[in-house]
Parts: C-alpha cells; structure tokens; sequence
C-alpha cells in the first residue's frame, strides 16, 4: 500500500531533507523514514511540463509503475517530477526511468 503525501509541510521537509536523483527527464526528491508504516508519495509536475492533460496522464503512467513494482518501496516519502522533455514518453521509458531513480535512491 502506498499512501500520499498531502500537507505542505511533508513536502517542505522533503525539499530540504531529502535526497535528490535524476534519470533522463525525472527526478526523485526522497527522504527515508523507517517510523512511517508505509511509503508516501507525491507528485510535483508543475504547469511548464505542459496541459492539465499531459501533466494527468504522466501522473497516472507513474503511479501505475509503482503500483505494479514487484518489491515495495521503502518506508518514506517520494516526490517525483519531470522536465517538459518527458512529454509524450511511452510506458516503457517511465517505467525504465523510475525503476532507475528508486535504485539510485535507495543505494546511497
């Protein structure tokens, strides 16, 4: 199960805690926190990435990936982002990209 992060003060602690990692158009902002039960996800695709539209359906693609990993994510909070380069990025990449980002997160 995977909770979300949704006050503004979680994200703040993340921004300035947390770990940085890119891969391709992505980013990971994550801060492990091994007293959380479950791991806590947001989202941070501002409107330069493009419509309301494009910034849903990369939204979803990513939330599908993490939804389907085959290992869970480790307790903490994740906020993912893209650059507008990662617009019209097929399934395949998103999930190629990802897997790439929870790895470098969490081998440091």
């Amino acid at each position: 199960m995977i909770g979300r992060i949704q006050s503004r003060s979680a994200f703040v602690r993340i921004r300035e805690e947390g770990r940085h990692v890119r891969s391709g158009p992505l980013s990971c902002t994550m801060l492990l926190d091994s007293s959380l039960l479950e791991p806590q996800v947001g989202y941070a695709l501002g409107r330069s990435f493009g419509s309301a539209v494009r910034r849903n359906r990369l939204r979803r693609q990513m939330r599908e990936v993490l939804r389907l990993r085959p290992t869970p994510l480790a307790p903490g909070m994740y906020v993912f982002g893209a650059s507008p380069r990662a617009n019209g990025l097929a399934y395949a990449d998103v999930e190629r990209h990802m897997e790439s980002l929870i790895a470098k997160g969490q081998a440091q």
